[in-house]
């Protein structure tokens, strides 16, 4: 059954947000002189707006240096930058660029430090003994002859496609495989083994590649006495 009533419902009414009595004010969309947020953004949003940087001073930090570990070096001791450093200087933009910084910008020459001129960085201005450095200098070039040997080698991929199927394979087999495949595999084989292969065919472990400036020939580190 549907009751009907005639109460009419009471509407509740919707409250405003803005507490305060008086009414806000209108702007007219029209008026040149009125400046509201919507109209500046508008006349940003009509020009491009230039975007610069300006700098006012330099802040130079001399950081010192140590016996580095990087195996980019053509020869001698690699040097590095340490963790401490000197009082920090502050120079005016204008003053740096007029009277400290060199004019023009510098070159791959302009950095290069010669392996004469790094041992003698290191053993007199910065104190490291003569073995320090020569440890460094020995196990930079054995990570060079290590990388050497790295690129020689063929790939993963290389090897798989090429592996015979077994051990016992025989030598029509072997035929089927490139030659240049099989001088390489067999190098990697000498190069992981470093023992010479029973096959006087086999080519020789190729040595680590010369210094292209001639700088090795100067050895200050004495040479290991073999047993």
């Amino acid at each position: 059954d549907t009751i009907i009533s005639d109460t009419p419902l009471k509407i509740p009414q919707r409250r405003t947000r803005s507490s305060s009595p008086e009414p806000q004010r209108m702007y007219d969309c029209h008026d040149p002189n009125a400046t509201t947020s919507h109209g500046a953004g508008a006349k940003m949003r009509g020009r491009k707006v230039r975007k610069s940087v300006l700098f006012d001073r330099v802040i130079v930090r001399e950081y010192e240096r140590c016996v580095g570990d990087s195996p980019a070096v053509s020869s001698g001791p690699p040097i590095g930058l340490d963790w401490g450093y000197y009082a920090v200087q502050e120079f005016r933009v204008e003053v740096f660029e007029n009277n400290i910084r060199r004019p023009g910008p510098r070159t791959r020459r302009d950095f290069f430090l010669s392996p004469q001129k790094r041992f003698h960085m290191l053993l007199d201005e910065w104190g490291f003994s003569v073995q320090e450095i020569c440890e460094a200098k020995d196990e930079a070039a054995e990570i060079r002859h290590q990388r050497h040997i790295s690129a020689a080698a063929p790939s993963y991929e290389e090897q798989d496609r090429y592996q015979p199927a077994s051990e016992s394979s025989s030598a029509s087999s072997m035929r089927d495989v490139p030659p240049k495949t099989m001088v390489r595999r067999r190098t990697i084989d000498n190069f992981s083994t470093n023992a010479p292969s029973s096959n006087s065919d086999d080519p020789p472990v190729p040595p680590a590649p010369p210094s292209s400036r001639g700088q090795d020939r100067w050895n200050p580190c004495p040479s290991p006495v073999s047993a």
